[in-house]
């Protein structure tokens, strides 16, 4: 094998080492992001996170007033009612 060819597979082999780095950080970004979505999601807007209503509240995270009283989840969390 020639001195070229050496040289040649060395750089092949770096960047697949350098790829295969990025594509470490890249799926832990990509987890990271998406575990910081799934814990900070609010899908009706009321600023009670999906994970609290499901875990806490144990009410529907998709929809403002569970029960229908006409009361949304935030007034009835600040004053007890959940």
């Amino acid at each position: 094998m020639s001195v070229i060819g050496v040289h040649a597979n060395g750089a092949a082999h770096a960047l697949l080492e350098a790829l295969a780095a990025l594509a470490v950080a890249l799926a832990v970004t990509t987890y990271l992001a998406y575990d910081y979505w799934c814990k900070t999601r609010d899908s009706d807007g009321d600023r009670i996170k999906d994970l609290d209503k499901v875990n806490v509240y144990q009410t529907n995270p998709y929809s403002r007033d569970t029960d229908g009283d006409g009361l949304g989840a935030r007034y009835a969390h600040a004053h007890t009612l959940i």
